[in-house]
Order: C-alpha cells, then structure tokens, then sequence
C-alpha cells in the first residue's frame, strides 16, 4: 500500500469516528496551519491561543487528543496538560515547542515534538494516542 493510500484511510478513519482534537498555541498562524492541516487529514479541531482560553472555551475538554505549546502566556503547556489529565484522562497530549522540552514532557506523561515538526509524524503520533485510548 502507498503512503497516500495509507493516509487516505487513515483519514477517512478518523472522520468516520468524529476524532477531534484541541490545538492550543499563542501564535495563531501555528494553531490555523495545524487546524486546517488536521482537517483534510479527518479530524474536527478546535483552537485556542492560551491554556486559559482552552479551558474556558471548551471546559468539559472532550477531545481525543491536545497538541499545547510550552510557552503560553499564563500556564504553560505542562501545567495545562495536568488539569487536562484530572479532566479527561484519556485524552492523548502532545506538547509541541520550539524549545527542548522533552524531558519535562516525558516526566509529565506527555508526547514531544519539537517545532517545527513534520506533519505526517505528527498525523501519526495522534494516531497512535487516539488508538490507545
């Protein structure tokens, strides 16, 4: 099978399950290019550009998957991903940051890649998380 024949069923996959996943990131230009990215790979999104906002915006968090920056302003993407957990924990978390953050993410029970990430690893990193759920 091709790569593109193995995404393409990977994204009708995820469509025909309602996969969603919440992109939380302070420069919008990083939380549109993943939205829209995710969408033609099958997945409904939903943004925010801060922890708070997430939290405020969306409070039950009933997503399969979060990708969150490090850096956000109030929290950063560590601290939003333990509420996130005592919230939904099943939900898979992806911290993605331009700084190295990987052992912080690890000790913390989160996925890291670091900006910028290739979007097919990351496509299937979600795939992995969601599966696991």
């Amino acid at each position: 099978m091709s790569t593109f024949e193995s995404n393409s069923k990977s994204r009708s996959e995820a469509t025909s399950r309602g996969q969603s996943i919440l992109i939380i990131d302070d420069e919008t230009y990083i939380t549109d290019l993943l939205a829209v990215y995710l969408a033609h790979a099958g997945y409904a999104t939903a943004t925010a550009c801060s922890a708070e906002e997430a939290l405020y915006l969306y409070p039950p968090l009933q997503f399969d998957a979060v990708i969150v920056d490090y850096a956000l302003p109030g929290m950063t993407g560590v601290e939003f991903g333990a509420l996130a957990r005592n919230v939904n924990p099943r939900m898979g978390q992806v911290l993605l940051s331009a700084g190295n953050f990987e052992e912080e993410a690890k000790a913390s029970g989160m996925h890291f890649l670091l900006k910028p990430a290739n979007l097919e690893t990351l496509i299937d990193l979600l795939g992995t998380l969601i599966a696991r759920a």
